[in-house]
């Protein structure tokens, strides 16, 4: 089972308008929506993504919203994991004794706990962390 990222997420948004990367398509097409993923920190990036563009760009910001209420919310209702206790603990691991980035060290805190591949563009995010990653982008 796959954890998507907000990169890969933000992809598929673009696959209506034949603009999304064909290694992406590629990966997901044969996949079980029951297979995939996301998370509570990932939903808070593509949230304030929306946010922040509807205050600069009213206009974007407007079809952003439509997209993560009528596509993100409903694609992943039932399979947006949470940050727990022990998920904590193991965030807390990941950081010493090197403090890395925080958003990146939930998520792949919540794909280790869970036992799940990350899936990616940045790779670099999470390098030298004890989890499975794929970057359909290759």
């Amino acid at each position: 089972m796959y954890l998507l990222d907000n990169n890969i997420i933000s992809e598929l948004r673009k696959i209506k308008s034949g603009k999304a990367n064909i290694g992406v398509i590629d990966w997901i097409k044969d996949k079980p929506k029951s297979q995939i993923f996301t998370c509570d920190v990932v939903i808070m990036e593509l949230y304030r993504g929306v946010l922040l563009k509807e205050r600069k760009d009213p206009i974007q910001g407007k079809y952003l919203r439509e997209w993560f209420d009528n596509f993100v919310m409903p694609y992943f209702n039932g399979r947006i994991l949470s940050i727990n206790f022990d998920i904590s603990l193991i965030c807390s691991e990941f950081h010493t004794p090197n403090p890395r980035a925080e958003n990146d060290t939930w998520i792949a805190s919540i794909a280790k706990y869970h036992n799940l591949i990350l899936v990616t563009r940045n790779e670099k995010d999470f390098a030298n962390l004890p989890i499975k990653i794929i970057n359909p982008f290759i």
